[in-house]
């Protein structure tokens, strides 16, 4: 029997996780990637089968019982529906962030946005506002239900080394008392800060907002108070790489709108050392969520 079986997004982490659990456990598990669209993070592997239509679901439930742990790298609802019906002794929930606060404690009352409107760039675009917010209202209670339910079926709860985040979730959910909690890090620290951060200091006055394009930033806010306070020449980078094309507009226009030249939205992805030295460009960095994002 296999140590692990990790269903997983092809996302721009997923690599160092990957490398991460063949160091622990060499050729002990199998990693199967939800792909969609045209991101492709993730490196083919011997180890490594992509998830590209609903019907590849079935052979992870096929091969399931063939693995000591299943890991669950976020329960997203559409993954879960396919899956709702796995059965085995050991499954791990390594928590992301949205799967807790956007899919089960906002329909409780956990509150998200600063701006409730702002909620309203999530909607289907396509679709006329009344028709894609009926559409969104039941979706989000579809899926909370599909997502309640599986994690009645989860062992281990594993919120990166967030250790306040399972108290939380019981807070809302005390019928899940039966998740034992366990750390995880999805890498060293040390891979992340690289050569150009370790040791290092920031050289630079900049201001750094956010981390993504995701609303739940409340980046409209965080400008609106740097502009009551006065940024003078100091440049604001919001990094908006990924999250709703909707949302990425909707930022930018604001940001010029409120700080003006003062503003500089990181639209496109950068190599990790590159990055890693325009945040030493900076000494105030912001972040407007109202849950944990990004790790923490």
């Amino acid at each position: 029997m296999k140590r692990c079986l990790h269903i997983m997004f092809d996302e721009k982490i997923i690599n160092r996780t990957i490398k991460m659990f063949e160091m622990v456990y060499p050729y002990e598990n199998t990693y199967y990637v939800i792909r969609k669209g045209e991101t492709h993070h993730v490196l083919p592997a011997q180890n490594v089968f992509f998830i590209e239509k609903d019907s590849q679901y079935q052979e992870i439930l096929d091969v399931a019982n063939g693995y000591k742990y299943i890991v669950f790298h976020a329960l997203h609802g559409q993954v879960v529906r396919h899956l709702k019906n796995l059965s085995h002794p050991n499954i791990c929930w390594i928590e992301w962030g949205y799967d807790l606060y956007n899919q089960l404690l906002v329909h409780k009352g956990y509150e998200l946005f600063e701006n409730p409107c702002a909620s309203k760039l999530l909607l289907d675009p396509k679709l006329p506002f009344v028709f894609a917010y009926i559409k969104s209202k039941i979706s989000g209670f579809y899926y909370k239900m599909i997502v309640r339910n599986f994690v009645k079926k989860v062992h281990y709860f594993m919120p990166d080394s967030t250790p306040d985040e399972l108290p939380l979730l019981l807070n809302y959910y005390p019928e899940f008392s039966h998740l034992e909690h366990k750390d995880i890090f999805y890498y060293p620290i040390d891979e992340i800060l690289g050569n150009e951060l370790m040791e290092k200091r920031c050289n630079g006055n900049g201001i750094f907002v956010n981390h993504s394009a995701y609303i739940t930033g409340n980046h409209i806010g965080v400008y609106k108070k740097l502009a009551s306070l006065g940024v003078d020449n100091r440049i604001v980078y919001s990094p908006i790489s990924y999250g709703p094309e909707t949302c990425k507009s909707y930022i930018k226009d604001n940001g010029y709108n409120i700080l003006g030249d003062n503003f500089v939205p990181l639209e496109n992805y950068m190599p990790l050392e590159k990055y890693n030295k325009l945040l030493l460009s900076a000494n105030v960095f912001i972040y407007g969520h109202w849950r944990q994002e990004a790790v923490g």
